[in-house]
């Protein structure tokens, strides 16, 4: 007989920790931080990035027998995306929020009944990547039009190489349990040192660098070739990083979600999320995302009276195509 022990039927369950509840809900009244973004310095503080995991666990009187637990999102289990061998206990990480899973235990021939949990709904969705940090999902932030990002596309993070080095658990998260097909690298110091990701095949390596901040402003034709590829449905999940996964990819960050109606005082808060990672703070109102915001902000003389349309009329004077816009708004919507 297997009796399943935790987590209880029909639970609904946090995975931010007090830390990241706490920063979501209080106010980042930071300093005008000016960012060495090139050169970025580990803190030294604890890694408050890393979400909570699921903790199961389940008691069996079959002897020697190897317990497989199942996870899916429907009761049936017509599709069961989440096997682990273990004993009796396990922590499973990276659920997506707002979602109600199923699960069940099977050893010595035997099954357990199905119990239920829901996650809750609390942004952002953090991720945990072993060997790596600042790792969160792109999609469950809200949009102007009622709607949602869709989770489980785009993930952004820091550096899986150099100055952090993903272990064999992170690269079976990334590519194997999260089925991310690309690694969009947004590295300029990489070139002419990598040639292809420490995720391994069949991931794709796409190294298109870019600048951050006032810089990718003055010089935003390199976000063309990056819209090409997040335009691109086969090359979905992707995870794009640059050092530290704070400032060109919080740059890039903030232009994707704009471009799907997310809120800026929202699209401010992911920013400043990477205060609780290891590459210190971030803070919407220091000069280096300010620039990235009166850049957008610029567009209201020409009409544009929402931040969205603003990340358009941006995105669009970078050289984008009108199309390539629309497909990224799309795929990333769940659209396509």
């Amino acid at each position: 007989m297997i009796t399943l022990t935790k987590p209880e039927n029909h639970a609904l369950l946090s995975l931010q920790t007090e830390m990241q509840k706490q920063f979501n809900a209080n106010s980042r009244d930071y300093a005008d931080l000016k960012i060495d973004w090139r050169k970025p310095i580990e803190s030294g503080e604890e890694d408050g990035s890393l979400p909570l995991p699921v903790s199961f666990a389940w008691e069996t009187d079959a002897e020697n027998a190897e317990a497989i637990l199942e996870i899916t999102r429907d009761e049936a289990f017509t599709r069961i995306f989440r096997t682990v061998n273990a004993e009796n206990t396990v922590d499973v990480y990276n659920f997506e929020i707002g979602e109600t899973y199923f699960w069940r235990v099977r050893a010595g021939g035997e099954v357990s009944e199905t119990r239920s949990f829901a996650v809750a709904d609390i942004l952002p969705r953090w991720i945990y990547i072993d060997g790596t940090t600042n790792v969160r999902d792109l999609g469950g932030w809200k949009t102007s039009d009622g709607r949602r990002m869709k989770q489980g596309l785009l993930y952004r993070g820091s550096e899986l190489n150099t100055h952090r080095t993903i272990t064999e658990k992170g690269i079976e998260m990334l590519r194997d349990t999260l089925g991310v097909k690309t690694d969009l690298d947004l590295r300029g110091e990489a070139v002419g040192v990598y040639d292809d990701t420490p995720l391994g095949r069949p991931v794709a390596f796409r190294l298109l660098p870019l600048l951050a901040y006032d810089e990718l402003v003055a010089d935003r034709s390199s976000l063309v070739p990056v819209f090409e590829v997040l335009a691109d449905p086969a090359a979905y999940p992707i995870y794009f990083h640059c050092w530290g996964g704070a400032d060109r990819t919080g740059s890039l960050g903030c232009y994707i979600e704009a471009l799907c109606g997310v809120s800026e005082e929202d699209v401010c808060l992911d920013y400043e999320l990477t205060s609780l990672g290891t590459w210190g703070v971030r803070s919407a109102a220091g000069e280096g995302f300010t620039a990235v915001l009166d850049g957008l902000h610029a567009y209201r003389e020409q009409g544009a009276d929402t931040l969205q349309k603003q990340a358009r009329a941006f995105l669009l004077d970078a050289g984008i195509k009108e199309e390539t816009l629309d497909r990224v708004y799309a795929i990333l919507m769940g659209d396509m």
